[in-house]
């Protein structure tokens, strides 16, 4: 696995963010706190390799419903981001309509 410098920090700074959200007075939805430490770090990520990242939360796209992130790279829609509270899986065989 090929190692970028700072990817260490990228992380420790996403997981201090995480830490944070989740230890907050206040309660909100729990996926919801997710969304921004993630869109950081997929953006940070793309940007040390080089790449102008797009991330919109709750987008809206012709094939998929209503994914909880989407990403583009240099204009290219690449992948959607689907959250779940920590400690719930994803179990792909409950989706449909991909």
């Amino acid at each position: 696995m090929t190692s970028y410098s700072g990817e260490s920090e990228l992380l420790t700074s996403f997981a201090s963010a995480v830490h944070e959200r989740f230890s907050s007075v206040l309660v909100g939805q729990p996926e919801d706190q997710l969304k921004t430490p993630i869109e950081n770090l997929v953006r940070s990520f793309g940007q040390q390799l080089g790449y102008t990242i797009h991330v919109v939360t709750e987008a809206t796209t012709e094939n998929v419903r209503r994914p909880d992130i989407a990403v583009a790279v240099d204009r290219a829609l690449t992948c959607h981001i689907e959250l779940k509270r920590p400690g719930i899986g994803a179990d792909p065989g409950r989706f449909s309509g991909h």
